[in-house]
């Protein structure tokens, strides 16, 4: 099973802290692949962003998703990606004070 899917049943469940946790490791995945693939095409780069934006989100990493959704709203992304970057930016705002974990070290962002 993917981990954003295994994130997602602990978060139905109300395990909030299982949530978080496969959540971090799913981010974790999903910005290794990022730097990997670090010369992705559209729309394959942003996807890949957005997936990592929205788990870092889920993480309580405001800061870190914003940081991502801008690298790639920077590309000028397909418009369907650019307005669900655009809704996380959002999201994000509204988290940010909220107190956030960091996973191992601060998230570079990429690009």
């Amino acid at each position: 099973m993917d981990l954003a899917e295994r994130a997602l049943i602990c978060r139905m469940r109300g395990n909030s802290e299982g949530a978080r946790r496969v959540s971090e490791d799913a981010l974790k995945y999903e910005l290794a692949a990022i730097e990997e693939l670090a010369d992705l095409v559209e729309p394959t780069c942003s996807a890949l962003h957005r997936s990592a934006s929205a788990l870092a989100l889920g993480c309580g990493l405001h800061g870190n998703a914003e940081e991502l959704e801008k690298a790639v709203l920077a590309r000028n992304p397909l418009p369907r990606i650019a307005a669900q970057l655009r809704d996380l930016v959002r999201r994000s705002h509204a988290g940010e004070n909220l107190e956030s974990r960091e996973i191992n070290g601060r998230i570079a962002c990429l690009h």
